[in-house]
């Protein structure tokens, strides 16, 4: 009986080393994570935004909704408000900022 070669497996196989498309710029050494909490606003934003644009085509599905959405999105107006002014100095947080409307809260389900 003749024993074929195995195939190799995907576990077995490792990954490409990693090479990127373009060489870095100049800049890419300057560049900075958001503060903490400007990420976690954003995330907490855009979860809320999420549920904002939800349908809610029978009552129990209003109910998760609205639940979520209380979760997520109260207090956001005043977060927001409050990393504007606090990195109104800082061009790329004001920038990630910008996308987001000032007043939802009392509005929620547009």
């Amino acid at each position: 009986m003749r024993l074929l070669p195995m195939k190799p497996s995907v576990v077995n196989i490792p990954p490409p080393p990693y090479v990127p498309d373009l060489p870095p710029s100049d800049g890419a050494a300057d560049i900075q994570p958001f503060p903490d909490e400007v990420t976690r606003y954003m995330v907490d934003r855009d979860s809320c935004d999420h549920f904002r644009g939800e349908e809610a085509y029978d009552p129990e599905r209003l109910a998760y909704l609205q639940d979520n959405i209380a979760a997520l999105c109260t207090g956001t107006d005043a977060r927001l408000a409050l990393l504007r002014h606090r990195y109104a100095h800082v061009p790329a947080v004001i920038s990630a900022l910008s996308g987001y409307d000032d007043r939802i809260e009392g509005n929620a389900s547009q």
